[in-house]
């Protein structure tokens, strides 16, 4: 039996067997990634191709669902604000106005005045202090002091209208004779004797809504305001004398 002579590149066990070459398995190129392009077709992209993106996942209606609701945007929430009555009253008006034409003092008795007022007749006491006006009985409610001989005098309704009709009694003449009370004051001026008693006396001609019938007065003296309030039944009248500071 003959042998063949062996390569240098063959090789031989020990019993004389040829050892057959190992092939080792040449690096497999790498798989490429096979992405998606319009589901179910899939393609392999080419070697140099830049992959697709994704489209987003949108899910499809169901079939027979109601159309969808529009978004209108809400109106802003409007929130009530509520007025609570102040414990203290609706504040007074402060502007200073004529209602009526200005009057001219009328003395008691002229027969200018209106028959409810011209057959009024004051007394006084011994000392010359007002005792009674209309039968009504005179009460001094305050003294003034004051500088000067010419003032103003305001009136205004104290609390609210109520339908409160007065007149006002200086000195024995009516400065102001069967006026309505109102919110806005009323404007009188007066002179005022400096050495004699001046009493203003609120005479009531009915009660109003609101017994009694009480007047806000304001007196100005050189700049200066002094209020105060006056009430009058159809029984009594207050008022308040004016003395000049020493």
């Amino acid at each position: 039996m003959g042998f063949t002579a062996a390569t240098s590149t063959e090789r031989f066990n020990t019993q004389g067997i040829r050892i057959l070459p190992v092939v080792l398995p040449q690096d497999e190129p790498p798989q490429r990634d096979i992405v998606p392009d319009d589901l179910p077709n899939l393609s392999l992209l080419p070697p140099n191709a830049e992959p697709k993106p994704r489209r987003p996942y949108t899910e499809a209606p169901p079939k027979n669902a109601p159309p969808p609701i529009p978004n209108i945007p809400e109106p802003p929430l409007e929130i009530p604000v509520i007025k609570h009555p102040s414990p203290y009253g609706s504040p007074k008006p402060t502007t200073t106005v004529d209602l009526i034409p200005a009057q001219d003092p009328i003395p008691l008795n002229d027969p200018k005045l209106p028959p409810e007022l011209r057959d009024i007749n004051i007394t006084y006491t011994e000392r010359k202090i007002p005792d009674e006006l209309g039968g009504r009985p005179v009460f001094k409610r305050n003294d003034v002091s004051i500088q000067s001989e010419r003032i103003e005098i305001w009136v205004r309704d104290n609390e609210q209208e109520d339908g409160d009709t007065i007149s006002l009694l200086l000195n024995g003449e009516w400065i102001l004779y069967r006026q309505p009370l109102l919110s806005l004051k009323r404007t009188i001026t007066v002179n005022i004797q400096r050495n004699a008693d001046n009493y203003l006396i609120l005479f009531a001609h009915n009660l109003g809504s609101i017994p009694p019938n009480t007047a806000a007065i304001g007196i100005i003296d050189r700049g200066r305001e002094m209020r105060l309030a006056l009430s009058s039944t159809m029984q009594q009248c207050d008022a308040i004398k004016f003395r000049f500071d020493k």
